[in-house]
């Protein structure tokens, strides 16, 4: 922040009354998580700012605030050219700690863009390097256990901070992380935050016009570009940055008497590009990169990974999706309610990690389901609940598209097993494909003999270049004991291969994996896959899949043997 002529800006402090704000309630953390001493990471915008506030309502304590910010030049250069900081208004930080009361940790940074990989990795040099000896300073000194991440949507950076936090054994607090803009910047708003635009970077934002205006000023003219020119409103897109004058956690505020752009001498007019280089493939081979959620900070979008796996994974057009469970993301505690809501929240949680990687990506999207559950009366209330939000989707589109929603969703596994992680009851573990789902081929096959039957359920992407394959056999007699196994696995194989000649007709997906769910208590598990095996090898050749067994406690109905084949 400038006045005119490009002399620094400094604004006057004046006590403020703390007023109580309706969104914020301060409470102990809720679900049984422990209160943590936190250090605020903040550029003095609005996100970081409101980052504390929902680190406060969560019953969190701040106890410091942290700032990287450029070293002394003399061009007076405000803004680095970093893909990590934004450095605007970085003059006034020090009146923003003044303000809050708390003691502010500042570091220089030193360091440039090395490593702007998707995955970041300690570098030298790097000015991720510059963060990790800001907060090791402040867990040394104030025994911080958690950081306030105002992080929204950029990956870059959450990658980065997170790979910080888990060196010095902090936990990352984001409670921002894939918020809807929308309705973020309207609670921010109505959350008393008071904050300025003090830079703009994006078309139909004029310097002239919009420098020094407040939120609930901007925000009419905010949505209008938005549905205009997908302008994010937040200002995800680095379209425009913010300085916070005020907010509930201010015991004063800040006074600006007036807001300026200033340029170098003899600048008139100055313009900020930013352009990508593409390395085009060589010859015809399709390369695909690999897109990475690894997503760890606690925020109230989804939850945050347990372990070392990713929440997605994305190739070409496939994503792989863990398995979900109903946590609260911003306790990470299991939602109480029993099968019916952890069964709605699981399945909301990975609606929220498909979109994450893939705006246009809906449930009607996936290619093959699987359900687990830890009791067979969950069974019905699961498959209940999916079909009810694959009918809803229906609705809200053409119904007409959607005339089958079997055949457009792809396959559903249903199987019991003993326990799941946290003690969940539910947890649904998906894969999807970016086609066009009423486009999809899919057909059944059904083997039907004395003792036993096979339904066999196969689905075809739209691209024709992944598919999925399902077979059921089902005990028509009392006891499965009684099934002439080895025969039935001959046929099971036998109707596999026929389903996947009869998708090599205009698919290039070869099967990957044959996972073969079975009754614990029916089979012997050596017997069943000496079995399997044999006749895979004998009736597809090079084009056998791995094999996979797992032992469940039940299936649905009078299921003995479930398999579900991925084909890519």
């Amino acid at each position: 922040m400038y006045r005119e002529g490009g002399r620094p800006l400094q604004p006057e402090v004046a006590p403020v009354c703390l007023s109580p704000t309706p969104s914020l309630s301060v409470s102990p953390a809720r679900g049984g998580a422990s209160s943590m001493r936190v250090v605020a990471l903040i550029s003095g915008g609005k996100d970081s700012c409101y980052n504390m506030m929902q680190c406060v309502a969560a019953g969190h304590q701040i106890v410091a605030l942290a700032n990287l910010r450029p070293a002394e030049n003399t061009e007076g250069t405000d803004e680095l050219d970093s893909y990590m900081y934004q450095t605007v208004g970085h003059h006034a930080i020090d009146l923003y700690a003044e303000a809050m009361d708390l003691p502010l940790y500042r570091h220089t940074i030193k360091g440039t863009s090395v490593d702007t990989g998707r995955v970041y990795t300690k570098c030298e040099g790097d000015e991720v390097e510059d963060l990790y000896q800001l907060l090791k300073l402040v867990k040394d000194k104030e025994g911080v256990e958690g950081v306030s991440v105002g992080a929204i949507l950029s990956d870059y950076q959450r990658v980065r901070v997170e790979d910080v936090c888990k060196r010095l054994n902090l936990q990352p607090l984001a409670y921002l992380w894939r918020r809807n803009q929308e309705a973020l910047l309207k609670e921010m708003i109505s959350s008393n935050i008071q904050a300025i635009i003090i830079k703009v970077a994006a078309f139909g934002l004029d310097p002239d016009k919009h420098l020094g205006k407040t939120l609930d000023q901007m925000e009419p003219y905010l949505l209008e570009l938005c549905k205009k020119y997908e302008v994010h409103v937040c200002g995800e897109g680095g379209e425009y940055e913010t300085f916070t004058l005020d907010c509930p956690l201010f015991k004063k505020k800040i006074i600006v008497v007036c807001v300026e752009a200033p340029l170098l001498n003899g600048v008139l007019f100055w313009m900020d590009c930013l352009a990508h280089k593409c390395d085009g493939t060589i010859g015809d081979v399709h390369c695909y990169q690999k897109q990475i959620m690894h997503v760890q900070s606690i925020s109230h979008w989804a939850p945050a990974n347990i372990g070392p796996y990713s929440q997605s994974i994305k190739i070409g057009e496939v994503l792989y999706c863990a398995g979900q469970i109903a946590l609260v993301p911003c306790t990470m505690q299991l939602v109480g309610g029993g099968i019916q809501t952890e069964a709605t929240v699981s399945l909301r949680h990975v609606e929220k990690v498909l979109k994450a990687m893939s705006r246009s990506i809906e449930l009607h999207h996936i290619l093959m389901a699987s359900c687990y559950v830890t009791d067979r009366k969950y069974i019905p209330v699961a498959r209940a609940i999916w079909q009810k939000k694959l009918s809803e989707l229906k609705k809200a589109e053409d119904p007409e598209m959607y005339s089958d929603l079997a055949a457009v969703c792809g396959t559903l596994t249903m199987v019991v097993v003993p326990h799941l992680p946290r003690d969940a009851l539910i947890e649904w573990h998906v894969i999807a494909v970016v086609d066009d789902p009423p486009k999809r081929k899919s057909f059944v096959m059904k083997m039907l003999s004395e003792d036993c039957q096979i339904v066999c359920e196969a689905v075809e992407s739209s691209s024709a270049s992944s598919a999925s394959i399902s077979i059921c056999l089902s005990s028509i007699s009392p006891s499965a004991s009684s099934v002439d196994l080895d025969r039935k696995l001959h046929d099971m194989v036998a109707v596999f291969r026929q389903a996947v000649e009869k998708l090599s007709e205009d698919c290039s997906a070869i099967p990957l994996c044959f996972r073969t769910f079975y009754r614990k208590d029916s089979f012997d598990a050596g017997t069943l896959q000496a079995g399997l095996k044999d006749y895979l090898e004998d009736q597809l050749g090079e084009k056998t899949p791995a094999l996979i067994l797992v032992p469940v406690e039940d299936l649905p109905e009078k299921e003995v043997i479930h398999i579900a084949c991925w084909l890519s």
